[in-house]
């Protein structure tokens, strides 16, 4: 948002701006703009077109700087959707950095969006298992398992038993506790033809995960 500022005068200034940004005149571009950005009352927003500008030099140091400083204020402003957004644009540029990937989780939770949550969750397991925080991706499964729909939790429980199977590092009583879990909570939503599916994948990854399974299923009643 902006004062009293004739659109005519707002319109050249920013196609100044955008000139000096094609020249490659970096220290032009953001003077130009911080004089623009006194116009403004929305402190978030100038945050986030300042780091716009950084981005657009190749300096993602600064930018990702004013980035995360709109964030924490359209946060502050329950703004989540602008928040988000901002998130989204630093994930692509971060793909790895699970501050975003949580900050997203977190948001769309908070705005009730089912499907986001389930994509960043299932990001985030990955990621985790991925720098070898296991940990941190089971208090992930647990902490979200009643907030996405039983599909989704299953789609993202069995890439996770997938990942920590491919893994040197990890228990093999760790790996046979989430097959037990899943195989139990795919018996306990009555979805046969995914849990056949789940121990058709067993056995071809492992023959010793897809015996244990099976002979697990035989003792519970399966």
């Amino acid at each position: 948002m902006m004062n009293n500022i004739p659109s005519d005068k707002y319109n050249i200034a920013w196609f100044k701006i955008a000139d000096c940004v094609a020249r490659g005149e970096k220290e032009r571009a953001l003077g130009m703009y911080r004089l623009l950005a006194h116009s403004f009352d929305d402190i978030a927003f100038s945050n986030q077109l300042e780091g716009d500008i950084f981005h657009s030099f190749g300096d993602n140091e600064s930018a990702r700087n004013r980035y995360d400083q709109a964030i924490d204020l359209y946060k502050n402003e329950n703004r989540l959707l602008e928040a988000a957004a901002v998130c989204e644009h630093m994930h692509c540029m971060y793909p790895t950095d699970q501050t975003y990937l949580l900050l997203l989780t977190g948001l769309y939770n908070q705005l009730g969006a089912t499907v986001q949550v389930g994509v960043y969750v299932d990001k985030l397991v990955t990621v985790c298992v991925a720098h070898g925080d296991i940990k941190q991706a089971e208090r992930l499964l647990e902490q979200y398992a009643t907030a996405l729909s039983v599909d989704m939790m299953v789609a993202i429980h069995q890439r996770f038993v997938y990942a920590i199977m491919r893994r040197t590092d990890v228990q093999r009583d760790m790996v046979l506790h989430h097959i037990y879990k899943m195989i139990d909570n795919l018996v306990c939503v009555d979805n046969t033809m995914a849990l056949q599916n789940f121990i058709d994948l067993l056995q071809g990854l492992d023959e010793f995960y897809y015996q244990d399974a099976c002979e697990y299923i035989k003792i519970s009643g399966y």
